[in-house]
């Protein structure tokens, strides 16, 4: 597996993830693996999605549904309560 360097980090942040660590149960660098692989899975997760729905748009196609009329029929009939 590749290795990162990440330099800079604050104080503050690595003393928080070295808290998170240690109530996991796991090392400093098992946490920023775990955070790491986690947060990919989560973009590859809204990438796809993100890819499903502009397919399903373009299939679909644009809906010309006036809501004004959807509206004032809804208002007709008691906010949706048939009488």
């Amino acid at each position: 597996m590749p290795d990162i360097l990440i330099r800079g980090v604050a104080k503050e942040a690595i003393e928080e993830l070295r808290a998170g660590a240690k109530r996991s149960g796991r090392s400093l660098q098992s946490e920023l693996k775990t955070i790491l692989e986690a947060e990919a899975e989560s973009r590859r997760k809204r990438r796809d999605f993100i890819e499903v729905a502009a397919d399903l748009s373009e299939r679909i196609g644009p809906q010309r549904t006036d809501s004004t009329d959807l509206i004032r029929e809804d208002r007709d009939t008691d906010y949706g309560r048939d009488e």
